[in-house]
């Protein structure tokens, strides 16, 4: 039954070493076998520029790679084939050259042994394609419809969903077609929850409504990009193999001594995209099994190209030299974007015969659109599926709208908009704007625009607008601790305290006391804690017995309205506090390797309480100006009284709310014709005037609210009272039907 229970695996992030210089025995005899040297007498050379260091390092650095993907690669590739079951993840570092080599000699020929090719995208990072098109290469290549990311780790917990969308479009419009969130952790009991969050459990507030539209999007989308078939005639050579000659790992080599390169590699990847120039990458080992040339095109396994595109590099493999002589002598077209090659693997080599003979004019002539403005940060790909053919845009800036005009030889007058999000259409005109992060599906049409009403901006500023929560929230991550019960230290932040006690290896009962402050006693207040081998538990004095007990009972909430008071109030814990010998190990002990440190689990872990109820959280001392307007900084938080009217909710009473929170103001408009704009930093919104829904503010930040508008005063209102919605619904489903499989999206 395995392979009918299991899909595949997922491996993630496999390298020969990432932090010092690699080596390993088994390259002795290979390099011995292949260059007929002994490495031992080079292997200085890796780290200074000695007289034949390129040489040298040019050997060594494709013999490790050649051994990761034999010793690996291909053997885990070949197990899951034999054995029924697929192979995806990814490998680690694709952004760079330079880090490519660190981790594994060069990313692509890896991805000829996953059934579906991955790539890893940290952060919030749009900069390069580099990471989306080396993959989307060898899938096409190579015959792999889908290609995988796993993405949105390292974002952080106040993520928004446009801002995700600005970093998977991105990748989208440069070859990606599956998603993978990172992550969905089956608890977030722990140290867990700081695991390069964000993560999309429901404790992440907008997953609870939202998180099966946003995947719907992207699986439509997926679909759309893996199943239609897109016009490449033009081929990139990867620079990999120069990268090898001045490649330095130790830790003070800047770019690890290639930046120059990598730099070089970019702008030459961004000079084709800006100008709607779809391209493939070439990577030479995958060249040498695969390359060939047909008359005036050269080709990699299922692709075939007319143009051949150089970026400055300084050396090539013998086999693909051989290519490219061949293809050069029957006329195929070369464009250089530098100085030609001088070296041959890693011998000095004139290549005479190598000229530009097209320009990038030219190139663009044969390509199926053309653009207007090479300046913009506006990617745009094209596909054809049955009888329709469509572009896919999007605009990677973060905080400017732009445009771009598309032209074609066949007479399209305009695009259809689809919305992936409720499949509505709408006819625009083929010049098109977007604002920061957004992206269009546009299929081409010979409709004629209409002519479109005018909406006037509105920018809804709260101001002392009625406020309403369920609930709110102040974190307690000061501890002061003690051994006997009796004596106490000073207050240690949580984290800190937890690392001492690890260090000390402490083991034996330990008293801890989480102190807050409360100027205004709030009907209802709660303690939510996490359970780590407690043994009793006290609210100023007071036993505390019974609990509610949630989260698969590893969180406990204590119900302490009754017993707060005013001023000081302490929370005390009583642990048996004890981490077994594995923990220590995988933490201090000799040659540990970064796999097994990620694989600790404590026996009693150390985490901040949390105080739940209806209040207002405000700092002793009020708040610091930050140069960055994202970030508000406070200290010494107490409790209040709960503000019924607020204009900035963060820093007036909530600046730990995550949920829900419903703002209302009466709004007075002169004309009906609204485009209604909410700023602010909120992950979704939804709306209503006049008792009516207007629609939920999700991807982007302004809403069409004309239907739903009237003349003079609006009630924007709930349930009857005076309001203006901006929410998190609790209600969460989640049904993946309807969706072709193979794009569904994918849980790490």
């Amino acid at each position: 039954q395995f392979s009918k229970r299991i899909e595949g695996f997922f491996t993630d992030e496999p390298q020969y070493y990432r932090w010092m210089t690699p080596y390993t025995d088994v390259i002795a005899q290979y390099y011995k076998d292949e260059y007929q040297e002994d490495i031992l007498d080079g292997l200085g050379l890796l780290f200074v520029e000695k007289k034949g260091y390129r040489a040298f390092r040019y050997r060594y650095w494709k013999t490790m790679q050649q051994l990761m993907l034999c010793g690996f690669a291909e053997q885990i590739y070949r197990w899951c084939d034999t054995n029924g079951v697929k192979l995806t993840g990814h490998y680690v570092e694709e952004f760079t050259i330079g880090a490519q080599i660190m981790c594994c000699g060069g990313v692509m020929p890896f991805y000829e042994y996953e059934h579906i090719p991955g790539v890893d995208w940290l952060g919030k990072t749009a900069e390069t394609e580099l990471p989306a098109k080396q993959v989307e290469s060898v899938a096409a290549q190579l015959g792999k419809k889908q290609v995988l990311t796993e993405t949105f780790g390292c974002c952080g917990w106040d993520v928004l969903p446009s801002e995700l969308r600005r970093i998977l479009s991105f990748q989208y419009v440069n070859g990606i077609n599956m998603l993978c969130h990172h992550l969905v952790p089956y608890s977030e009991r722990g140290n867990r929850k700081y695991d390069h969050p964000a993560h999309y459990s429901t404790i992440n507030p907008w997953v609870k409504e939202e998180f099966k539209s946003f995947n719907d999007y992207y699986t439509r989308l997926g679909y759309l990009l893996g199943e239609g078939k897109k016009h490449v005639n033009v081929a990139v050579l990867h620079p990999l193999r120069s990268a090898y000659f001045d490649y330095k790992r130790e830790l003070e080599a800047e770019g690890f001594g290639v930046r120059e390169l990598d730099e070089k590699l970019s702008k030459s990847l961004r000079t084709l995209s800006a100008r709607g120039i779809e391209y493939h990458l070439l990577d030479e080992t995958l060249l040498a099994k695969y390359g060939f040339v047909d008359e005036k095109r050269i080709g990699c396994g299922q692709c075939t190209y007319d143009y051949l595109v150089i970026p400055p590099i300084l050396t090539m493999d013998q086999t693909t030299e051989s290519l490219l002589r061949r293809y050069v002598k029957q006329g195929g077209k070369v464009l250089l974007l530098g100085e030609k090659p001088s070296f041959l693997e890693a011998e000095e080599y004139n290549y005479e015969y190598l000229q530009t003979n097209t320009c990038l004019e030219e190139i663009m002539s044969v390509q199926k659109y053309r653009v207007e403005d090479y300046e913009t940060d506006i990617y745009s790909t094209y596909r054809t599926m049955e009888d329709a053919s469509y572009l896919y845009v999007v605009n990677r800036s973060i905080d400017t709208v732009q445009s771009q005009r598309f032209t074609f030889d066949t007479n399209v007058k305009s695009f259809i908009k689809v919305d992936l999000t409720d499949l509505s259409e709408q006819v625009v005109p083929l010049t098109i704007t977007l604002r920061p992060g957004e992206d269009a599906l546009l299929f081409l049409s010979e409709k004629e625009v209409a002519v479109s009403k005018i909406l006037q901006p509105y920018e809804l500023q709260f101001e002392n607008a009625n406020i309403s929560v369920e609930e709110n929230y102040l974190p307690v991550d000061m501890i002061c601790y003690s051994t006997d019960g009796k004596t106490f230290s000073k207050p240690w932040p949580c984290a800190a305290l937890f690392q001492k006690l690890l260090r000390e290896r402490y083991q034996g009962e330990l008293f801890l006391n989480y102190e807050f402050e409360i100027e205004t006693l709030p009907e209802k207040l709660f303690i939510r804690t996490e359970k780590s081998n407690d043994v009793a538990a006290w609210m100023n004095g007071n036993s505390l017995n019974e609990t509610v007990s949630v989260e698969d009972g590893y969180i406990n909430i204590y119900d302490v309205s009754a017993l707060a008071k005013l001023g000081k109030n302490t929370y005390t814990v009583q642990v048996n506090w004890f981490e077994k010998e594995d923990v220590y190990f995988a933490l201090f002990g000799e040659n540990v390797t970064e796999s097994l440190k990620n694989c600790i689990v404590y026996d009693t872990e150390l985490q901040p309480i949390e105080l739940v109820g209806s209040f207002g959280v405000y700092p002793r001392e009020g708040y610091i100006d930050d140069a960055d307007p994202c970030f508000v900084r406070g200290q010494d938080f107490y409790i209040g009284k709960l503000p019924q009217y607020v204009t900035q909710p963060s820093t007036e009473g909530f600046p730990f709310l995550a949920g829900k929170m419903t703002l209302s103001q009466n709004i007075t408009f002169d004309t009906t014709d609204i485009l209604l704009r909410v700023s602010g930093e909120y992950q979704m919104a939804s709306v209503k005037i006049n008792g009516k829904e207007a629609g939920k503010l999700f991807f982007e930040k302004e809403l069409d609210i004309s239907n739903v508008a009237k003349l003079g005063n609006n009630k924007i209102e709930k349930n009857g009272k005076p309001i203006s919605e901006l929410e998190l619904p609790s209600k969460y489903s989640i049904d993946n039907n309807n969706v072709p499989t193979e794009y569904k999206y994918t849980i790490k």
